[in-house]
This record gives structure tokens, sequence and C-alpha cells, in this order.
């Protein structure tokens, strides 16, 4: 007995039942692990956070990661959006009869990066340009109720106020946007909505996968940047925002989704929408300092019901932080200012509609020994943030590898961050951790004006001294007073001073010359340094003084330098120029270099040897010389193809030119080794096609000649274009020669045209077009062929002809009335009617009759027959 499909799998899924539940078993799977944040209504309840690994092989796993194992693997950042290895217990998901199957659930034992190191940071690149969303009205199976229209989405994805093309223009000061975002739907699901809640939790993947397949039959996903699914029903209480890994019209990538419930059609529409989108982007929440998540009024992150808006019936949010700004790639770094050390007075601008300039909108204060920083903005009531608590400086304490990074600064601990003790006003100041203050001078027409202090600890300053001579190093401010005797140091050779401190270190000889210092120090003179961290120099006391000289050779030019200053000798093809001799201390160290700047360093000789640094102990008077050489490398341009063009490059030297395949001209230069040349592609006929060998594309070409090149060039002839047309009431049909590709074919109906009637040919193609009459007569060409026969064309230009074909009663009436000595009728013409009738050669009433026994409904017009009746009506018709 044959078994329908669907009664195959209604067993299967029987079998299943009675065998019982799946045991879990171990698993390792490697893939992109993606995040998706869950939002209660009203923030009634904590944030969820849902895990979801896509396999290299296309699976999808809900994974169950602890808080530990996500801090331990780098935080929330380092995670999401990460290729990772996960080891852990599966357990599958439930079989489904229709729709995308439920994902297994793998509960992590362990999650590093698939490379071996412990998870990065990834840099995303900046949110900016149009980012438009499919917004899926999708319903459960379930459930028939369509809450809303498709038109309210639309408006709410539109770009006039409040509306989330305009909300977002203006948070991101106008770097991104979701224009071309639409609604569609309401789609049907193909599950009812408890298949989508195994044990009461939402499966993510599978909804987006039902909504987007209900959906692909009307929705382009390639024309979209992200996703909305929009369903009528309650999902498991919350929304969600983050990733989904979907392949979708043929792209398979990590999709910014969101999944909306029922309660987000209702007041809280505008803001959980700008907030769930946040998410989808990759933004974590914010918060204040304490155990609650949407207790900020300063982030839509945090809280997005700012403000009620009476026309659209909704909450509307505030813009998001300027952490979160950065993050997303809308603080320009000339606009980012990072204080490392002292103090630093800025001048802040307003985080919200800032003007143009470079003004920092953000300061960054990094803790030191720690991976925490603070951030500092200035916020004022314009815009979506017209109903924020205050206008103020607010800070933050960003901890990155946590699941909620930035937590308002707000030292009164009432519990809550947007009161007076969150708001920094001029004459207050913050005192930070590690001693980071930030105070508020005054107030600016769009600002603050905010000095940040970062007080340093205390560094050490080591001395030692070394060489054949002696002699003594004291510091100022005092601390260090070093002996050195032959080598041997004693003394305050070691002293702490305050981070920032200017310490002044001065050498004092005894026997011999102070040869110079090594380390944090160089140079012969009294040494600064700016304690900024530890530091250690070398004094070098030596006996006597060495001379070091140095010659150069060869055909290029170049610079031979010393460690220490004496040495800047420049040659010229073996020409010196600049200080090539200095004597230096008995003993001392110097390091020489080369550096070519025509051609190519080719090696020492004299006192040392090699291509690397030479190292010269001055313990005799030395010679050292460097030889430079040029070096001359081809490049060579191969052009093809049959159109026409030239390239040339840059410096000159190239200049081949390509006229319908025949190449003249420079093709082949030589330049000097290193030398950065650009060619450039110019068509005269036809298009250029495009680069290949050492470079690809059609933009402009750059080579760096480390070694011989060869670039090639191809030039495709111009193409035109051939259309045919018809006249007359006649049929018939234009056709091209045997071969010719594309071929033409062009049927005519009363005029009208129809088949192959146009295409496009190489320049010089030869185009023989033959037409057919199958009713009536063919009356000749017009436009680019004239007369009856066939019609034969060069393509050397885009060409239209035009056939008429006579309709038979046409044909009837003008050959009567020629017959009967009142009319004409073309040769040419006739003798297709001949070759149709009686074939005498002859054009004659055999021809008449002919046509007329073949035309269905043939008559005389009332014209022909006033002709026959001032004939006589009997009188034979003559020929």
């Amino acid at each position: 007995m044959v078994r329908s499909r669907r009664g195959v799998v209604v067993a299967i899924l029987l079998s299943l039942a009675w065998l019982g539940p799946v045991a879990a078993q171990s698993a390792t799977a490697t893939g992109t692990l993606l995040l998706q944040w869950g939002d209660a209504e009203g923030g009634l309840r904590p944030p969820q956070m849902a895990w979801t690994l896509t396999g290299d092989g296309g699976q999808v796993w809900n994974v169950d990661l602890t808080e530990a194992q996500v801090r331990l693997a780098g935080g929330v950042r380092a995670l999401n959006r990460s290729r990772v290895t996960v080891v852990g217990t599966t357990t599958p998901g439930s079989p489904r009869a229709r729709g995308a199957p439920l994902s297994p659930r793998l509960r992590a034992g362990s999650v590093r990066s698939a490379d071996g190191r412990i998870a990065s940071l990834m840099t995303q690149p900046p949110q900016s340009g149009a980012k438009p969303y499919a917004l899926l009205l999708c319903k459960f199976a379930d459930v028939a109720s369509e809450p809303r229209p498709r038109a309210d989405f639309t408006t709410l994805l539109s770009g006039t106020y409040p509306n989330l093309d305009h909300y977002y223009r203006e948070v991101s000061a106008g770097q991104m946007n979701i224009s071309g975002s639409q609604a569609f739907g309401w789609f049907t699901l193909p599950q009812p909505r408890a298949a989508y809640l195994p044990s009461g939790r939402l499966d993510l993947t599978a909804l987006a996968s039902d909504c987007t397949a209900a959906a692909d039959g009307v929705v382009n996903f390639a024309s979209f940047a992200g996703i909305i699914v929009q369903v009528n029903a309650s999902l498991d209480g919350s929304a969600w925002g983050g990733n989904s890994f979907l392949t979708l019209d043929g792209i398979t990538r990590s999709w910014p989704i969101m999944w909306m419930p029922l309660w987000a059609t209702q007041s809280s529409m505008h803001g959980v929408y700008a907030h769930e989108m946040g998410h989808s982007l990759g933004l974590p929440h914010s918060s204040g300092p304490y155990s609650a998540t949407y207790d900020s009024r300063w982030d839509v992150m945090s809280n997005s019901y700012l403000i009620f808006n009476g026309p659209t019936s909704s909450y509307l949010a505030g813009h998001t932080i300027i952490y979160h700004k950065d993050l997303l790639g809308w603080i320009p770094a000339a606009r980012k200012v990072t204080v490392t050390s002292g103090a630093q007075t800025i001048l802040l601008e307003q985080a919200e509609i800032p003007t143009a300039g470079t003004t920092p909108l953000e300061i960054v204060i990094p803790i030191v020994g720690t991976s925490q920083f603070y951030t500092v903005e200035a916020r004022r009531l314009l815009g979506y943030d017209a109903p924020l608590p205050g206008e103020a400086v607010v800070i933050h304490l960003v901890t990155p590898f946590a699941s909620v990074p930035a937590k308002v600064v707000d030292p009164d601990g009432n519990g809550d961050p947007n009161d007076a003790g969150a708001m920094w006003l001029p004459g207050e100041s913050f005192q930070g951790v590690n001693g980071i203050r930030v105070r508020v001078n005054s107030r600016t027409t769009e600002g603050w004006s905010v000095t940040v202090t970062m007080p340093l600890p205390d560094v050490t300053l080591s001395v030692a001294g070394v060489g054949v001579g002696s002699g003594v190093v004291t510091s100022s401010p005092a601390g260090i007073n070093c002996t050195s005797t032959a080598g041997a140091s004693s003394g305050s050779c070691s002293a702490p001073f305050a981070g920032g401190t200017v310490v002044t270190l001065s050498p004092t000889v005894t026997a011999g010359n102070f040869a110079g210092w090594n380390g944090a120090c160089s140079g012969f003179g009294s040494c600064q340094i700016t304690m900024d961290q530890a530091r250690a120099v070398t004094a070098n006391f030596q006996l006597g003084n060495q001379t070091l000289a140095v010659t150069a050779n060869g055909s290029g030019s170049g610079v031979v330098r010393s460690s220490l200053e004496g040495i800047n000798c420049a040659s010229v093809a073996g020409a010196l120029s600049g200080p090539c001799t200095a004597a230096y201390p008995h003993g001392t160290v110097i390091i020489l270099s080369a550096d070519a700047s025509v051609g190519a360093f080719t090696g020492w000789s004299g006192a040392c040897s090699g291509t690397a640094t030479c190292t010269v102990t001055l313990t005799q008077v030395r010679n050292v010389a460097a030889t430079f050489v040029v070096t001359n490398h081809s490049l060579t341009t191969e052009v093809s193809g049959a159109g026409s063009g030239s390239v040339t490059s840059t410096p000159g030297g190239i200049d081949c030119a390509m006229t319908r395949g025949v190449v003249a001209g420079h093709c082949t230069a030589e330049f000097v080794e290193g030398t950065m040349v650009t060619l450039a592609a110019t068509t005269s006929a036809g298009s250029f096609a495009g680069w290949g060998g050492a470079c690809s594309g059609v933009d402009a070409c750059v080579v760096t000649l480390s070694e011989a090149r060869t670039v090639t060039a191809r030039f495709d002839p111009p193409t035109f274009a051939m259309v045919i047309t018809a006249s007359g009431g006649g049929s018939g049909a234009v056709t091209s020669q045997s071969g010719l590709t594309p071929a033409l074919a062009c049927l005519s109906t009363g005029g009208g045209v129809g088949g192959a009637c146009a295409a496009s040919y190489v320049d010089g193609t030869v185009v023989t077009l033959t037409p057919t009459a199958t009713s009536g007569a063919f009356g000749g060409w017009s436009g680019a062929c004239t007369g009856f026969g066939p019609c034969q064309l060069t393509m050397s230009q885009a060409r239209a002809v035009a056939a008429e074909f006579i309709a038979p009663q046409a044909l009837i009436d003008n050959f009567a009335r020629a017959l009967l000595g009142e009319g004409s009728i073309a040769p040419e013409v006739a003798a297709q009617l001949d070759a149709a009738g009686n074939r005498n050669g002859v054009r004659d009433l055999g021809d008449l009759v002919a046509l007329m026994d073949r035309t269905a409904g043939a008559r005389f017009s009332a014209a022909v027959m006033r002709v026959l009746q001032r004939s006589g009506g009997g009188r034979a018709i003559r020929p």
C-alpha cells in the first residue's frame, strides 16, 4: 500500500513521541555566536539575553552561557558576532511538520575563539548611510487578528517627526538613516503561537525563519540591511533585538533583526522600536549604578519611555549615550579626547544635534591598571532629548566586558540616576578612582568647559655608569648622586619621582671625558627626562677621543647617520656632503644606519659588512664605506581587444595605443626600483574592460616596481543597436542572414511588430535583412534602407529600419485602378503579384483574379466601382 508523504511524517512524529525525550549528548560546535536582548513590557522584569550559534554547515543552536563564562571569554562585545568553538552538551529541538525546525539547545561547558585565542572585541564597521529595514507583519496560525494596518507601520518607518528614520538621522547627527524601509504583510505563519515557545522559551531563529519564508514571495531581502518581525500576539513577555544568521534571497549573513510582540504596537510603539533597533545595531543596555536596568533617562538603551506624544499616542525615546554613539562610529576621531595624564581643559559640545567643526563631543578617561574608563558628555534639551531630566554634564563608568557596560555616575547613592546627583554643573567636581578629577568650569552656548585631571603615581629613575673613565651623575630635583669608576657604579643611583616630573641629569667628569648617554637619554650635554613611566639611563665615561670616517660609493644616492650626533653623510653617485667624519670618546659604541633615496643600499665595507645597521666600538680610528646602487625594473603593458584606447603612465615612459586591435607606441619602460607607477586607461572607441596581470579592476592601476612587472589592458569594441519597425496593413517578416548572432526575426501584422525586432552588434558587423510578405505584399524599406530587395548594413552606428507590408485589400484596390488606367503600382509590387498570380511576367487581370481568390472577403471599393462605371462597366479592363 502506498502511504502519503504526510502520513509518513505523522508516523515518524508519533514514533519520536513514543520514544520519549532524547538524552543530552556531548557536543563541540564551531560557528558565529550571536546575541539577542529581550526587554519586558514597561521594563517590569530584568532583561533577558539569548545566544545563538550558527555553525559552518548552517546548523543553529540555542546556547546557554553563564555570566561567568561570558566574562572569562572577554565579555558581551568580545563574543557577540565572533567566530567561536563551544564545548558542552546538546539536547535536540522538537521536529515540526511545517516551518523551520526548532533549534537544539547547547549548554556550554566552555567557549573560546575559534583560532585558540580569547575572543577579542570585534571592530564593527561604522553604522553609516542608509540601513533600510524590512518590517514583516506575521500572524500566528491560531491568531487571526491584525492589530494595526500596515499603513501605521509604514508611517513608523518614515522620515517625518517623530518616526524612526527621522529619529535615527538626528541621533546619528545625519550619519545613518533607515531610508528605504518598508512594511509588508500581514502574512500567516505555518505554526500556532505555542509551537514557537517550547518549554515557554521563545525560539527566535525558528520564528525569524518562518516569518521571512512567509514573506519571501513579495520581499526582495537583498534590498534591505535589517529585518523587523512584528507578530499579532505576545511572545514570551519580551520584545527582542539582536542578530540572526539567515540565508535570504541568496545572501547568507548575520542580519540585524527585531522580534516585536503585540504590546510593541501599543503606547510603547515608538520607544520600544527605537530601543530594539539599537540592539539590532549591536548596542547593549546601559543603566544607573544600581540593580535596575531601565532606570536611566539619559539613554534610549535604558529607558525608552521618555515622553508621551499625543499625536502618535505613543511614548518617544531620547538619544543614546555618547559611549554607544562612539561604538557605532558616529563620533569622529577629531571630536573625541582621551586624557591619559596631567590636566586638560576641554570645551565640550552638546551631544545632541552638534554643530559643524571639531569641538569635542566625548571625553574618555582610562582608569590605569584596569580595562574600565569614564566617558564625559554634555546633554541639552534639544530634539528628542527635550524631555531629559535637565541640561548638564553626564559621566558614565564603562566596564567593557560587563553585560551592561555603561552606568551613570551618581555619587548620592539614592537609587535615582536622573536627579541632581547625576547632573554636573558649573562649579561642581567629580572625584573618581586613582585620583581622577572632573571639574565643570562654566557653561557655553553649545556646552560646557570641563577640566580633567589625571595624577600619575611615583615612578623610578635608575642611572648606571659604564666605560673606563670616571665621573658623577646628579639630578635636579635631588635624588640621584651616582658615581661611576671604570664602569662600577656607587652612591644614590636610583630614586623615585612623582609622575610627570621633569628630571634633569648632569654629568661631571673626574677622569677622562664624558662619552654620552644611552637609554632614556642621548647626546653629550645635560639630560632632561619626563617621568611618565619608569626610566633607565646609562652614562658613559671614557678616556680620549677616536675618529670615525664614513665614505660612500656606487651610482645610487643615500644618507648614512650615526646613533650619536656627529655623522650625517649624504652621497649622490659617490659625491659626499654633510658631516662624514666625527670624533667620539674612546670606547664609544656608534651605530650607523644607511637609507637609500635613489636605488638601494647594497652593503657596508671597511669596519663593517652586510646590510644591517653597522655597530662600531671606537677603541681606535675606524673607516666605514656604504654602497648605494641604482636598480631599474621594467614595466610592460600588453593591450588586447578589438576596441581603441591608450595606456599612459605617471611618471612618463608608457604611452601604449590600441586602434581596433592594432598596437602602437611605447608599451614597455624601465623605472628605478621602488618607483610607484600609476597607469591610466583612456578609451577612444568602445569601452575599457579592465586590467590583468599586476593590476585588476577598471580604476587607475598603481604598481610599485620591486621587480619586473607586466600589466594587461583590454579595450572592447563599441556596440550599436539595430531596430526594426513596420507599417501598413499587411503581414510579413523581416529576418537576418543565417549565422548572425543574435538573430533578427521580426514579425509584422497590421503595422504592429513582435518577435526579435531589435539587437546590438559589435562595430563593423554586416547585417543583411530580408523581407517576406505573408499577407499582401512588401511595399519597400524606409529609414536606413531603401528599395524592395534585401537590405545590407554595416554596423558603424545605431541603425533603424522600417518595412512596409501592404494589406491585401489595399493591393486589390490599387491594382484594379492601375489596370483601369487611373492609378499606378510599383513594378516591384507588381512583380510580387505576378509571382503569386498567373506568373506570365505581365501585370494583367489574371494576377488581380488570383489575388482576390486568396483574399477572404475580397471586394472592389466604392472608388474602384466608380471607375468601372465611368469606363462603361462592361468594357474590358486594359492591362
